[in-house]
């Protein structure tokens, strides 16, 4: 009987070490990430409209 037991604790330490493990990875993948410096930040400008041939 001791001997189940010690295989349940292993089996549940490994368990909880993979779940612990799991999270930390998922926690790092998911974190937010900072905003981008607004000098950095690419500005989106409208296109310039090309004049048309007549027009003077």
């Amino acid at each position: 009987m001791a001997g189940k037991l010690r295989r349940w604790l292993r089996e549940a330490a490994v368990f909880l070490a993979l779940l612990i493990a799991i999270m930390v990875v998922t926690d790092v993948w998911r974190a937010p990430q900072p905003p981008v410096p607004a000098d950095r930040a690419r500005r989106r400008r409208l296109r310039r409209l090309p004049r048309h041939r007549y027009v003077r």
